[in-house]
């Protein structure tokens, strides 16, 4: 038979677990987050030279 002491032990583990879980998801989501507008800002920064040089290999 498992001990009452046992079963809380678990308990809090699995608290706790679930709880740092909790808290790399969110940071992971921020992370992300971050990754994406900065991908965004240099795909926006790069768009006007690419195409440029994509006009001028029409052109040319």
């Amino acid at each position: 038979m498992i001990s009452d002491a046992t079963m809380s032990n678990a308990n809090l583990l699995t608290a706790v677990n679930t709880s740092v879980l909790k808290k790399s998801m969110d940071t992971n989501e921020t992370l992300m987050s971050k990754l994406i507008e900065g991908m965004e800002n240099v795909s926006e920064a790069s768009a006007p030279q690419a195409s440029s040089s994509s006009g001028l290999d029409i052109y040319a």
